[in-house]
């Protein structure tokens, strides 16, 4: 018996875009048209975030979202669609002052964070079950806290499986270093036992013995 295989395409992150990719895909119709690329090339999910058109920044309003959603499913109805829900979860701490904010720091509450999900109706959504360090760099972008804590979460679960019947929900866990992953790993027993299909995301640091921040443009 041949062995079933899901193809997911991340069509494009929230984070600043890297000055070597200048063609990088901004407005809805991009998005949506890199949605269709992937699927005409063989994906099967399509992993969705927003930005806005004009700055290229990521943008998590639901009207971003829904001329994305109406763009693909107007031309392609099988392609399932994975909307993040990771948006709204980074603190930025100011450099000068780690206390204090920087003001590109984006952390909302749990109905902020699923608002696009229960109004656009996805296939399945992700849950991103972690809190890490991500170190900056790319396009100037300075260190940040992606930040999911437990409440939030189970939050954030609850709302999209009580108001979105059709949504399946999509646990993704980022492995950290090596002496934490029996914990990672609970949680994700944990969230797999309530989630309809969970995924285990792999950091690209992981793919290169020299985990450093020159290997992040790979």
């Amino acid at each position: 018996m041949k062995r079933k295989v899901v193809l997911t395409c991340a069509v494009t992150g929230d984070g600043p875009i890297h000055p070597k990719f200048p063609d990088y895909p901004k407005s809805p119709a991009q998005i949506a048209a890199a949605c269709l690329e992937a699927a005409a090339a063989g994906a099967s999910v399509v992993h969705i975030h927003g930005r806005d058109p004009q700055t290229g920044l990521g943008d998590r309003s639901p009207a971003v979202f829904a001329e994305i959603v109406r763009r693909v499913r107007a031309e392609n109805k099988n392609i399932v669609i994975n909307l993040t829900t990771g948006m709204g979860a980074t603190f930025v701490p100011d450099p000068a002052n780690e206390a204090m904010a920087h003001p590109t720091t984006d952390v909302a509450n749990a109905e902020d964070r699923v608002r696009h999900v229960l109004e656009n109706r996805p296939e399945i959504c992700t849950l991103d079950v972690t809190t890490m360090n991500l170190e900056g760099g790319i396009a100037g972008a300075p260190d940040c806290i992606f930040m999911n804590t437990p409440g939030t979460l189970s939050r954030m679960a609850a709302l999209t499986r009580a108001r979105t019947t059709s949504l399946t929900a999509t646990c993704t866990i980022w492995p950290p270093a090596p002496p934490a992953r029996p914990k990672v790993s609970t949680a994700c027993r944990t969230c797999s036992a309530t989630a309809s299909w969970a995924t285990w995301a792999m950091n690209r640091w992981r793919f290169t013995n020299n985990p450093c921040p020159a290997s992040s443009g790979r």
